[in-house]
């Protein structure tokens, strides 16, 4: 259907080609004039448009030019009202803001917070994205500075609403006549489903902390009339400003940090482990293990190590003492104190194990909670509060962001190099974030002494650097080993292998959560080289692994069953398959797969490694209709038994060979097969 009108569409618009850049650029316009904008919806009727561009029948950059020259010319008209209105609050008389005032207002808060970068992020904000010029012109922007911003803006708003269809449109040529219609819906549905949770994400948020704030005042403006003398209330009021409710939310809060963390503490004492919740994180992050990566988390995790923490706050303490600033530099020794030594109380009392699979540790403790972020957070949290008291409210974000991008690198650092498990980071992050709010409540209750200054943010940058460079560098090559993961190596008699192979190397390889899922139905051994010739004498082809956004589109695009193999190669022993082969068979369009890993096995007596694999049919399981239908697997993988196997694999008579059955395989609780269920049939190659 949909296919029918694009390619009406294409003959009109190959007559008229002024009309779609045309409709290119007053969509643009329209988006962006105060009032109007917010009625229009850019975001679809823009990927509408990237489907025509990414489909060839309109040009991309004349397209991407016009659309930001209408940006940028609806900007300019907002921007020239909010210039000429801008005395006297003249504009708020005009209709319709005299009757919904509320539209300039939310815009004005908005603005003053950004300031001008406001008009480079607004664009993308629902609410304000049509108004933000307007108010730059109330609010006396200079016209240098508004086009500094603007024209950026609408390049940047441009690319990122014209790139989905774009991208929609370029892998429709790609489809078969008929598919295109499915596709392009489904591109659609996904683009406006998107759109609406963003929606939803803005207003709803903005609106729960409204409602969150709303009472939490009411609460303690109650909490002030009919709890005036109450030892808990003179604790936690701030003397400066005593209406100050930000005091009780934040003990809220660490109430119910604390809450939880404590449930999560009588969770792992009494059951342990929550093996169902940790380990297929833990088997995810390690199959994304690369050498080069490792080198970076290594270092990122170093800065929550307790020796880089404590140098930090040594130096620190020491420059406030100098100072004579003894307030925060008391706070700041004794949250480190304090945290430090629950963080051992806690490690000892919970005694939960490291995940295992890596060299000694070089950590003597115990893993629950994870001593980098129950440590750092407090630490560094209450760093970054002091910094934002220093400064100016425009700038108070930075720290704070710094500070949430700080505790989420090093959380993924120690779930990456595998030290802990994800209960570990979340007990964690929940005993820091209660710490560090009592800390900053207690804090806040008197005046703060201003001492921040240009040398001051110079000294801490140097003290926090100094310490990681540093120990990082001193410790480097012990936390590399360290976190390497291990796979040992048996040596045994090549005739004990013969006899009993089970033994030595698994039945199953599991995926990447963990989960033992596909059957090792061949063990061979052989030269790799030699392996290989005598396969390509019997038809197969070698597979090289590649990766891009062409595999993906092949994936999407293609029928052939090569381009349908598992975006994510399968892993054994942390690596991908050393050989990968495969067979077409004639006249259909399925193919056999043969994939081989180092087995872990050494023989002491031969000199000829053994290799472990699987052999399996790749077949179709839908008809091509079913290409987009992306709730359907297009093929289905048969895993295969030994008549099978001599069908596509004819062993040289030199070769020794026998079968195994394994009849056990059916009572194996963690094992879950595709499609074909194996019947335990096992080669050995020899």
């Amino acid at each position: 259907m949909i296919e029918h009108y694009l390619t009406k569409i294409d003959h009109y618009l190959q007559a008229h080609v002024y009309m779609g850049i045309l409709f290119a650029f007053l969509i643009s316009l329209f988006e962006s004039l105060p009032v109007i904008g917010t009625i229009v919806p850019g975001s679809i009727t823009m990927s509408v448009i990237g489907i025509l561009v990414g489909r060839g029948i309109i040009s991309a950059d004349v397209t991407l030019f016009f659309a930001s020259i209408g940006a940028l010319i609806g900007d300019t008209v907002g921007f020239s009202v909010g210039k000429y209105y801008n005395k006297d609050d003249r504009l708020y008389l005009v209709w319709p803001f005299k009757r919904y005032p509320q539209w300039l207002t939310i815009g004005e808060t908005f603005f003053r917070k950004h300031g001008g970068k406001s008009i480079l992020i607004g664009r993308f904000f629902g609410p304000v994205r049509s108004s933000i010029p307007l108010i730059a012109g109330l609010l006396r922007m200079s016209w240098s500075r508004f086009f500094l911003a603007a024209v950026p803006s609408t390049i940047f708003w441009a690319i990122a609403y014209l790139l989905p269809g774009t991208i929609i449109g370029a892998i429709s040529l790609q489809l078969p006549y008929r598919t295109i219609t499915m596709f392009i819906l489904t591109g659609m549905v996904v683009i406006i489903f998107l759109w609406l949770i963003l929606w939803a994400i803005q207003n709803f948020f903005g609106f729960l902390v409204c409602i969150i704030d709303g009472y939490a005042n009411r609460l303690w403006k109650s909490i002030c009339r009919r709890y005036s003398s109450h030892p808990l209330r003179k604790l936690i009021t701030n003397r400066k400003t005593p209406k100050d409710h930000y005091q009780l939310v934040m003990i809220i809060l660490a109430c119910f940090s604390l809450c939880f963390f404590c449930a999560l503490v009588v969770i792992t004492m009494i059951l342990g482990s929550l093996t169902n919740f940790n380990k297929p994180v833990f088997y995810f992050l390690q199959s994304l293990r690369f050498s080069n990566i490792d080198k970076i988390f290594t270092i990122i995790t170093m800065l929550g190590d307790y020796r880089v923490i404590i140098s930090v706050i040594l130096l620190l303490v020491t420059a406030l003492s100098i100072k004579k600033l003894f307030r925060p530099a008391m706070y700041l020794a004794g949250t480190t104190l304090i945290t430090g030594c629950l963080i051992v109380i806690l490690k000892n009392l919970v005694q939960a194990p490291r995940p295992a699979g890596f060299s000694v540790w070089h950590y003597p403790f115990f893993t629950f909670p994870s001593g980098h972020i129950g440590f750092g957070l407090p630490t560094f949290g209450f760093i970054a509060f002091l910094v934002a008291q220093q400064i100016s409210k425009k700038w108070q974000w930075i720290p704070y962001t710094l500070l949430v991008i700080t505790i989420i690198l090093i959380s993924y650092s120690r779930l990456y190099l595998g030290t802990h498990w994800l209960e570990d980071i979340l007990g964690s992050f929940l005993f820091g974030l209660t710490i560090l709010l009592s800390t900053i409540v207690l804090y806040r209750r008197y005046p703060q002494q201003p001492f921040g200054n240009l040398k001051w943010l110079a000294f801490l940058i140097l003290a926090v650097v100094l310490p990681w460079s540093a120990f990082s560098k001193a410790k480097y090559r012990t936390l590399i080993h360290c976190y390497t993961p291990i796979w040992p190596v048996r040596k045994i008699l090549i005739e004990t292998w013969w006899k009993n192979p089970l033994q030595y190397v698994p039945i199953f390889r599991p995926d990447r959560f963990g989960h033992f899922i596909q059957p090792f139905n061949i063990q061979w051994v052989d030269r790799l080289d030699t392996i290989e010739q005598l396969l390509e004498q019997q038809g197969w082809q070698i597979v090289h692994s590649k990766a891009g956004i062409w595999t993906i589109l092949e994936w999407f695009t293609s029928y052939k069953p090569e381009h349908h193999f598992p975006l994510f190669s399968w892993l054994y022993r942390g690596k991908p398959p050393i050989l990968f082969m495969i067979k077409h068979l004639p006249c259909t369009t399925s193919i056999v797969e043969l994939r081989l890993w180092k087995s872990g096995v050494k023989f002491e007596n031969y000199y000829l490694p053994l290799w472990v694999g699987s052999i399996n049919l790749r077949v179709a399981s839908l008809p091509p209709k079913h290409l987009i239908m992306l709730q359907h697997c297009l093929y289905k993988t048969i895993w295969l038994n030994d008549k099978d196997i001599s069908r596509f694999i004819v062993i040289p008579p030199e070769h020794r060979w026998k079968k195994l059955n394994i009849h056990c395989v059916q009572k194996h609780k963690d094992t879950c097969f595709y499609s074909g269920r194996w019947r335990g049939t096992l080669i050995l190659i020899f």
